[in-house]
């Protein structure tokens, strides 16, 4: 269970970045259809644009066609890496789903074998940390009077002696 909510965080973290790529696509596509659109835009404008600083006529310059033509291509770009990204972001989202019920079906496992050792296994648990602690205690007991037996057999057999040597 550990491993697999190891999985589901890192699915979550992933999903998470995932997510700030696609932020991060959106706006360069955003930035590049500005681009694109500008240009357009500025191509279909028949008298001359002119400039908001010095007044001059603005000339739409050939070079920049390919300005237009690159940002095409990069726009064209990112939505394919968008399209990627989001398929991935499926994939991993179905992944996420099974895992999460993966770790609902051992999460209920274990509840039953929770259930199960509370029920039957931990009380006849506590008979047998009982019977344990009896036995300790009539080990000890039955020690203690091997050594009282112990004593009691060198007292006598020292009586016996001074009796035999007339000690009263």
């Amino acid at each position: 269970m550990s491993k697999l909510n190891d999985n589901l965080v890192a699915a979550d973290v992933t999903l998470s970045r995932y997510e700030s790529v696609k932020g991060q696509y959106v706006s360069d596509i955003k930035r590049l259809s500005f681009i694109v659109d500008g240009e357009v835009a500025f191509e279909n404008i028949e008298e001359p644009l002119l400039c908001p600083v010095c007044g001059q006529p603005v000339i739409n310059v050939e070079s920049e066609t390919k300005h237009v033509e690159a940002a095409q291509k990069e726009l064209s770009r990112t939505l394919a890496l968008l399209n990627d990204l989001e398929q991935a972001t499926s994939s991993l989202a179905e992944e996420k789903l099974s895992l999460q019920k993966r770790y609902a079906e051992l999460e209920k496992e274990s509840d039953a074998i929770q259930i199960k050792l509370n029920e039957k296994l931990y009380p006849r648990l506590d008979k047998i940390k009982t019977a344990e602690k009896d036995y300790r205690e009539q080990i000890e007991v039955v020690s203690k009077v091997k050594v009282f037996d112990d004593l009691l057999g060198k007292r006598t057999s020292k009586i016996n002696e001074l009796t035999d040597e007339g000690i009263p």
